[in-house]
């Protein structure tokens, strides 16, 4: 997932976080056991060899996992509820 980040190229933990479906007040305490501040300026690129940001990633990776599914079924519900999948709409 660091590798795909959808982040500028010089980002910080807030706006990854955000980008996760995350909020970052949330995650503040704990960046900061690995070193970071929300603002932290952190390059995209490097991420994927930095120690500490990938110790931090996996210490939180299941509540983007969870984020991530509450978010795919409000999609489903909404879509479902009008109709996306018909093929007739007569838009």
């Amino acid at each position: 997932m660091l590798n795909v980040l959808t982040v500028p190229n010089l980002t910080n933990p807030t706006q990854i976080l955000d980008s996760w479906g995350l909020d970052p007040e949330k995650y503040s305490k704990k960046l900061l056991l690995y070193g970071f501040e929300l603002t932290t300026n952190l390059k995209r690129e490097t991420l994927i060899n930095n120690t500490k940001f990938k110790e931090f990633f996996k210490s939180i990776k299941d509540d983007i996992f969870v984020n991530s599914a509450n978010e795919l079924e409000t999609l489903e519900k909404y879509l479902k509820k009008f109709n996306f999948n018909k093929k007739d709409r007569n838009c």
